[in-house]
């Protein structure tokens, strides 16, 4: 039998449990030791997550030094170490300490690597109580919703990360918790059922956030059904509701996937946030990519007649977003505001297929307004005209592609 080295048969394994809380466990076992190389850069890969919440680096710098230096020693099981000492034997590394460089080269990197990590995983618990101790520490709900509306509350990104993948639909606007399917049951055993007060929450989500809001930069969609009237008039309102239910099944998954808080679903029209604590400092490049594929999804990019006709309109601005509502009554996470007003003018202005994106919006996803026609439109309501670029999607292409 190849024998294991000392210092590994009791080396600490570094595990990153979903919560994101790094702890070290101590496992005595060749065969477990020999998966250090996976397992460390699984704690590495929860020490950036982990970096993401609270952004800061230390704890990611440290733990990195410590899986470079635990590979070294995973590299000494194939011979390395002992070829550069001469000799010539692989997949062994005699503890003898007849030579020290032996010892040095083979054993001293699992010792500096694991002690590393396990500093690597304090300073990431340091700076994610931090980060929650100021959280606790706002005093008005405006406080509270603008750093969980940016981006800077610890977890709730995390939380919808881990949450997203468990199935399934409906979920919890705020931190995606799947009310139905095998999650459904979990998440009631955990505290996060659906709530009867506003079914779009889960009760630990609605008893925490205060009713108010804050002002934050946020890109909204607003994908509106062509014709809907006229279809409603020929059809029945069993294969109209059909036709609905797909069409709010074809948004939410393309809208989620592009990490879009859907607003709300009002007859025939879907209403998306890409905000930045969940879309990212790019929500206006995301926005518009959502309405790509929902263009796309609905038929204008394979050369064939599409099954909906739907106009798009994108605008990215300040607007207030929050929970808002009665105290103990009637609540909703939405967005209030001029903004708001503009996104659904440049969804009414957009045509079958059409998708009218403001100028604000392509600047901020780094597109040349110019370059992509952008024109003065006149809206309904406003005395101000509003900059916008009509984009239609090339039934020519398989992948949906913005011409002029």
């Amino acid at each position: 039998m190849v024998p294991a080295c000392a210092v590994c048969a009791g080396s600490p394994l570094i595990l990153g449990p979903l919560a994101g809380l790094s702890v070290t466990v101590i496992v005595a076992s060749y065969a477990v030791h020999m998966t250090l190389i996976v397992l460390a850069p699984l704690n590495l890969f929860f020490l950036w997550r982990g970096y993401r919440i609270h952004r800061h680096r230390l704890g990611l710098w440290v733990g990195g030094a410590g899986v470079l230096f635990i590979s070294s020693h995973m590299i000494g099981h194939f011979g390395v170490f002992n070829w550069l000492v001469g000799d010539m034997e692989p997949f062994s590394i005699d503890p003898s300490t007849a030579f020290p460089s032996r010892w040095v080269l083979a054993h001293m990197p699992i010792w500096a690597g694991s002690v590393l990590l396990g500093v690597s995983n304090f300073f990431d618990i340091r700076a994610r109580w931090i980060s929650r101790s100021q959280i606790a520490d706002c005093r008005t709900p405006d406080e509270y919703w603008f750093k969980v509306l940016t981006g800077i509350h610890p977890g709730l990104r995390e939380s919808r990360w881990v949450l997203s993948v468990i199935p399934s639909p409906p979920r919890c606007k705020l931190c995606s918790a799947p009310f139905a399917g095998p999650g459904g049951p979990l998440m009631r055993w955990i505290g996060r059922a659906q709530s009867v007060k506003n079914p779009q929450f889960c009760t630990t989500c609605l008893s925490r956030a205060p009713i108010g809001g804050a002002e934050v930069n946020v890109s909204l969609l607003f994908a509106d059904v062509r014709g809907s009237t006229e279809l409603a008039e020929k059809a029945t309102p069993a294969d109209f509701s059909r036709l609905m239910r797909r069409f709010y099944e074809m948004a939410t998954k393309v809208l989620t996937e592009q990490d879009a808080l859907i607003d709300k679903f009002v007859g025939d029209e879907v209403v998306a946030l890409f905000l930045p604590a969940f879309a990212g400092p790019d929500h206006s490049a995301a926005a518009i990519e959502a309405a790509k594929r929902l263009l796309a999804a609905a038929g204008y990019s394979r050369g064939e007649y599409p099954w909906l006709s739907i106009g798009i309109g994108v605008h990215t601005g300040v607007a207030y977003v929050g929970l808002l509502g009665v105290e103990g009554g009637v609540t909703d996470l939405t967005a209030l505001g001029d903004t708001v007003n503009v996104a659904k003018s440049l969804s009414s202005s957009a045509s079958a297929g059409e998708l009218a994106v403001s100028r604000e919006a392509l600047v901020a996803a780094h597109i040349d307004p110019e370059e992509a026609g952008c024109k003065r439109l006149q809206i309904k309501g406003r005395t101000m005209p509003v900059e916008a670029a009509l984009l239609r999607v090339g039934a020519e292409r398989d992948s949906a592609v913005f011409l002029r």
